[in-house]
């Protein structure tokens, strides 16, 4: 995953700390990766979507980040290539001739 990836949330986030009035992302929706940070051994991301007021947090004041473990890459390519296949197998079923 790099900055300005589609990814999918596939897991409910849990942060180690939520404060009142901080958005999470939601399972299954879509967002756009807007940095991506590593704090006390866990890689986190932050959404263009979901933008947070930084709130004090061990060690100083950051936006909440969500573990990357929680969202997958989309593949856009996979569409493509099934249609190809599909395609593909198609040609290979004999033609019908009318007699």
């Amino acid at each position: 995953m790099k900055v300005g990836d589609k990814v999918v949330c596939v897991a409910k986030v849990y942060p180690q700390v939520v404060y009142q009035g901080e958005i999470l992302p939601v399972v299954n929706e879509i967002y756009t990766i807007r940095n991506i940070e590593t704090y006390m051994g866990m890689t986190g991301l932050h959404l263009d979507e979901i933008v947070n007021t930084p709130r004090l947090y061990v060690g100083g004041m950051y936006e909440c980040m969500f573990n990357t473990k929680a969202f997958r890459p989309i593949n856009y390519s996979f569409g493509e290539d099934t249609v190809k296949e599909i395609e593909k197998e198609l040609s290979l079923i004999p033609q019908t001739v009318e007699i």
